[in-house]
């Protein structure tokens, strides 16, 4: 029995085999305090947490008496800001979409519903001076959907029209570029754009700008194609895609070093999360989370091209599943606790409690770059509020 244990912190233990001259190596051991210093931002009816920690900024949803507000704070010092707020829309309820920071951190698109009709609304803020832009006065008051900043360049977007995907400078609104057309769902990602075309259901991808002739990646799908917008794509690259539908299937298109794999990996799937370096693909239901493993894992626990492996499941729903800064634990939420499960399933698995909180629906989201762990809590008068924590702490054994 091996065990790692510090004062103040919980223990970690694996009960493992010793064969004469081979080493047993356990190099992401994590601990977790028995009980974290919380530091609280002072404001309320908090439902949605969304960081750009290359800046040191978060942003927030507020929702109180009517009203629906979008603040922002910093990391380091806490300090908040409302940016917006209204009387006639609500934060959007589909979970395929968020608040999208541009990568310069100056503005910010807040995707949003209108109480009266429950029309779709994509405003863009800056942050600096808070002047508003409704999206529809730049691209026409049809339907539009997907708007996401475009990575390289400043005040560019992409949204997908009419089911035609599109490329637009904000300071050009003449300059509307058409990228595809029949796109149920895109992704932005090494440089390049993916995207999923009906009626076929074949991946392509271009770069940024669309100046370069597309390029098929796939020629058939697993299943019968749905030609509607209920797929989700979500690209590490060009070998490794993972697509989501909406009745919860999910599908993985794996180019891998021995085979290429296309086929059905799960049912009732709720998200998933490439792994920095795309050879992990988490995946999760309401109650269980996976890992696939897009190629071979050389180090112990050793791991083999195209295997999933089962974390865990719990009889509650789980919720806020993501990687941890690691990528060899993961994070998630089930009732009032905040947890962290190891991915290494040698000898018995180690989850640990990292803390609770009073709120049976938090919004909790990561600062890897700063080892902060931010969450919504209630107070003492029962209106939910931001805490953070430090976690994981840069310890050592000696």
């Amino acid at each position: 029995m091996l065990e790692v244990g510090s004062p103040e912190f919980n223990t970690w233990s694996k009960k493992l085999n010793i064969n004469s001259g081979v080493s047993a190596e356990f190099w992401n051991v994590l601990l977790t305090r028995k009980n974290y210093e919380k530091k609280s931002i002072p404001i309320s009816s908090i439902t949605r947490i969304f960081l750009i920690p290359s800046k040191d900024l978060g942003a927030y949803v507020q929702e109180e008496n009517g009203k629906f507000s979008v603040g922002v704070f910093d990391l380091q010092t806490l300090e908040t800001d409302t940016i917006f707020s209204s009387t006639e829309f609500r934060f959007t309820d589909d979970e395929k979409e968020n608040m999208e920071w541009s990568p310069q951190a100056h503005k910010i698109i807040i995707p949003a519903l209108s109480i009266k009709n429950e029309s779709k609304y994509y405003f863009i803020v800056n942050i600096q001076n808070k002047e508003t832009t409704d999206l529809k006065s730049i691209v026409g008051s049809g339907s539009f959907r997907g708007v996401r900043w475009d990575p390289n360049h400043k005040d560019v977007i992409f949204y997908i029209a009419d089911n035609n995907l599109l490329l637009l400078n904000l300071n050009q609104p003449d300059t509307k570029k058409l990228i595809a057309e029949n796109v149920s769902s895109y992704d932005l990602t090494q440089g390049k754009i993916f995207y999923f075309q009906m009626p076929g259901g074949m991946i392509y991808y271009s770069d940024l700008a669309g100046t370069t002739e597309p390029v098929q990646i796939t020629t058939s799908f697993p299943e019968q194609i749905f030609s509607d917008q209920s797929y989700k794509l979500v690209a590490y690259d060009e070998k490794r895609i993972a697509i989501i539908r909406d009745n919860k299937n999910l599908y993985i298109y794996n180019q891998g070093d021995k085979d290429t794999y296309f086929y059905k990996l799960g049912e009732n799937i709720k998200g998933v999360q490439f792994s920095d370096d795309g050879k992990k693909l988490l995946h999760w239901s309401r109650r269980e989370m996976y890992i696939y493993f897009t190629r071979v894992w050389e180090v112990q626990p050793f791991r083999s091209e195209n295997e999933t492996l089962d974390i865990t499941r719990f009889s509650e729903e789980i919720k806020n599943v993501q990687w941890e800064k690691d990528y060899e634990h993961v994070l998630f939420s089930v009732g009032d606790k905040i947890k962290v499960a190891e991915l290494d399933n040698r000898g018995q698995k180690n989850i640990f409690d990292v803390t609770s909180f009073d709120n049976n629906n938090p919004a909790i989201v990561e600062n890897h770059q700063d080892n902060q762990l931010f969450f919504t809590e209630k107070d003492a008068q029962g209106k939910t509020g931001i805490s953070v924590i430090k976690f994981p702490e840069k310890t050592g054994l000696f």
